[in-house]
């Protein structure tokens, strides 16, 4: 995923970046197969808050679990699914 550097600063902090080996290629799929979403809340309205406070909160994940199961459905060969956790 890019930019990557973000990911750097958060997943290897400490760390010096001239030791961290970073390995990249293209898309593996044309990018008419690709499409990228920002979803602020799920199919009953339960607003997406993923913050510390509601990482746990069942209906939000219940929430979260109903979103991806539809977009699943619709989905022929699978998905990747990413968002970030504050």
């Amino acid at each position: 995923l890019k930019p990557f550097d973000e990911f750097m600063d958060n997943l290897f902090e400490g760390i010096p970046k001239e030791d961290i080996e970073v390995f990249s290629c293209s898309h593996v799929m044309p990018k008419e197969n690709l499409l990228t979403l920002c979803v602020g809340k799920g199919p009953s309205n339960v607003p997406f808050k993923f913050n510390y406070q509601n990482r746990n909160t069942k209906p939000v994940m219940n929430e979260l679990g109903s979103f991806l199961a539809n977009i699943a459905q619709m989905v022929p060969d699978g998905m990747v699914v990413f968002f970030p956790s504050y």
